[in-house]
C-alpha cells in the first residue's frame, strides 16, 4: 500500500495543529534522490553483508538462548509495520515479551509513555527477564538486518511503527517518506521527547540533514548506547 498525498517533509508543520498539505514536491532532499538515494542502499548493503559474520552467529545464538528459556514458543516475533510511504510489510524481532503481549497491551495503554499511535513504558511488565536485556543492548532488532537485505529497511531511518496509516495524522505522515531505520534520531535522543509528536519531529529533523556523516554517526551512537550506556527503550 502506498500514501496518496503525503505531504513532503520540506514542508512539513511543526506540530499537530497545522494543516497537512498534498505531496507535489519531491521528498526531502538528502539521500532521497538519484545516486544519494542509490548510495544509502549500496552502503546498507555493504555493512550488513560485510559484518554477517559477526551478526549471524550471534543471531544464532541468541535465538537458541531465547528458546531454550521458552521451548514453548517461538524465538522470533513478527509483527507488520508501517514503513516507506506507508506500504505495511513484516518486521522481525527477537521475541522479548511474553506470548499474550499484544493482547495486554489494552489493558496497559493508559501507563503509554509516548503517546500517538504506538505503544512505549520503560518497566513494561510483559517483558521477559531475557528481553529486558535484549531491549536494552537493542540485540533484539538483530533480524530486521533481513529487513535491510530485502530494502524493506535501512540501518538508519525512522524506526516503523506498528500503526496503521490510518492512525496516522496528517503531519506524523512526513515521516514515512523515508525508508525506516534499524535505528535512528530517536533511539539516541529519545530523552529529548516525552511523546509522538516529539518523535515525528527527531524524525523529520533527521531527514532534513540526512547525509553519510549523519549515518554513521546515529549508528557510532548506538553501539555506544546499546554496548556503553544500555539505554535502550
Amino acid at each position: 500500500m502506498s500514501v496518496l498525498g503525503l505531504q513532503s517533509a520540506n514542508s512539513a508543520p511543526a506540530g499537530p495543529a497545522s494543516d497537512a498539505g498534498t505531496m507535489r514536491k519531491p521528498p526531502l532532499v538528502g539521500w532521497t534522490h538519484g545516486r544519494l538515494l542509490a548510495g544509502k542502499r549500496a552502503f546498507d548493503l555493504t555493512v550488513t553483508l560485510a559484518a554477517m559474520p559477526v551478526w549471524l552467529p550471534l543471531l544464532a545464538v541468541l535465538i537458541a538462548v531465547v528458546k531454550i528459556s521458552d521451548p514453548r514458543n517461538p524465538a522470533i516475533f513478527v509483527q507488520w509495520r508501517t514503513g516507506y510511504r506507508g506500504r505495511r510489510f513484516k518486521v522481525l524481532k527477537i521475541r522479548t515479551m511474553v506470548p499474550s503481549a499484544e493482547q495486554l497491551v489494552k489493558e496497559l495503554m493508559a501507563l503509554n509513555e509516548v503517546g500517538g499511535p504506538q505503544f512505549k513504558m520503560r518497566n513494561d511488565p510483559r517483558v521477559t527477564r531475557i528481553g529486558r536485556f535484549l531491549r536494552k543492548s537493542f540485540l533484539d532488532e538483530l533480524p530486521q538486518l533481513f529487513n535491510v537485505l530485502k530494502g524493506e529497511m535501512s540501518l538508519v531511518g525512522p524506526r516503523p511503527g506498528a500503526a496503521c496509516l490510518d492512525e496516522y495524522s496528517d503531519w506524523w505522515k512526513a515521516r514515512l517518506m523515508a525508508v525506516p531505520g534499524l535505528t535512528g534520531r530517536w533511539q539516541i535522543d529519545h530523552h529529548l521527547c516525552s511523546d509522538f509528536d516529539g518523535r515525528a519531529r527527531l524524525d523529520i529533523a533527521y531527514m532534513r540533514c540526512r547525509s553519510m556523516a549523519q549515518d554513521l554517526s546515529l549508528l557510532a551512537r548506538t553501539v555506544i548506547f546499546a554496548f556503553v550506556k544500555r539505554s535502550g527503550i
